[in-house]
């Protein structure tokens, strides 16, 4: 309810409640009771006074008018928020992004959509209902649009490890702008995939030798390794060709520089083991050396031979050459092998 309108009149006057009469303030004059209309007409007789008087008149009636319309505005509001039904939405932030982020990507939007009037009176009302506040503006977008490229190219990379490849690439110009698209394409469950994975600007001359170094960064940030790539597609131009060549002597250089660091590595192992075959050996030797070295009672036994006997065996030994010496086989002898004549 609007407060109940009070007269500024009574302000040029002094009221007792106990004798209920007014006393004007200007000329002494004492009215009966309080009511507005006989106190107007007894101030209309000081002019100076009635017109500051009709002056805040006014500016109190428009006032009190301002206030009546903002409680009946305010009132009205309350009453369309009750007849109108609420909309529940199923959605949550992750969503939002991701409808963000295709409208400025798949769709080809500006990222100063973000900050137009009209499309934060779409978001705004569904960004105040989420629990889980976020700011969707121009500059905020652009992270959203790095992190799914981010996890999009992890996505691929993942894909792609230990298989087959085959690499289509092609130059564009529109508008004095230079662009390189390269995709791939690869197989998973026996389905072929298709992916996008660089679309370059080109800022230095269109050579064999710049296009290839392009192409070669582009496939290492997605890890792929020479031995993965099977075939590479593109139009006849002169500088494609060129850069197609030296990516394949590019890959040749380094599966051969692979197998030789291999073929190094396995002699060097090869050799160390058989260093340490002979190392083992000459510790078997120096063993088999330390096992026959004899000690002093081995050595006296050995030397104590008896004299006797090592007679009697060398004048036996004498005999028996000196007989054999004497035989003959067809008129040679059997140890100078000439012909020996006997008279």
């Amino acid at each position: 309810m609007p407060r109940v309108y009070k007269s500024v009149v009574g302000e040029y006057f002094d009221y007792s409640k106990v004798e209920k009469i007014s006393t004007c303030k200007k000329c002494l004059n004492k009215i009966k009771g309080n009511h507005g209309t006989n106190l107007k007409k007894h101030l209309s007789t000081h002019s100076e006074l009635y017109d500051e008087f009709q002056s805040k008149e006014k500016k109190t009636a428009l006032k009190i008018q301002v206030e009546k319309n903002k409680n009946c505005t305010s009132e009205t509001q309350t009453i369309l928020q009750f007849l109108q039904p609420s909309i529940k939405v199923n959605i949550d932030s992750k969503t939002i992004i991701n409808g963000c982020v295709e409208l400025v990507t798949v769709n080809g939007r500006p990222y100063s959509i973000m900050d137009d009037s009209g499309f934060k009176k779409i978001l705004n009302p569904v960004l105040n209902g989420l629990r889980k506040k976020i700011t969707m503006n121009s500059n905020t977008i652009k992270k959203y649009v790095n992190e799914e490229a981010t996890l999009l190219k992890d996505e691929i990379t993942k894909e792609i490890q230990n298989k087959l490849i085959s690499l289509k690439i092609d130059a564009v110009t529109r508008l004095n702008r230079s662009f390189l698209g390269i995709n791939l394409q690869y197989v998973i469950d026996d389905t072929i995939k298709l992916r996008t994975i660089g679309l370059l600007e080109l800022t230095e001359s269109h050579t064999g030798v710049y296009l290839k170094d392009v192409i070669l960064n582009v496939m290492n940030k997605f890890k792929i390794e020479p031995c993965q790539l099977y075939t590479i597609t593109s139009d006849n131009g002169a500088n494609m060709l060129k850069a197609t060549s030296l990516i394949e002597e590019h890959i040749l250089s380094e599966v051969t520089t692979s197998d030789n660091e291999s073929e190094t590595e396995h002699m060097d192992v090869s050799e160390s083991e058989a260093g340490s075959i002979d190392e083992h050996e000459d510790n078997d030797s120096e063993f088999e050396l330390d096992q026959t070295v004899l000690d002093d009672d081995q050595i006296t036994e050995l030397l104590n031979e008896h004299s006797d006997n090592i007679d009697k065996d060398y004048e036996q030994s004498e005999l028996i050459i000196n007989h054999v010496e004497l035989q003959s086989f067809s008129d040679y002898s059997i140890f100078s092998g000439k012909l020996k004549k006997f008279y």
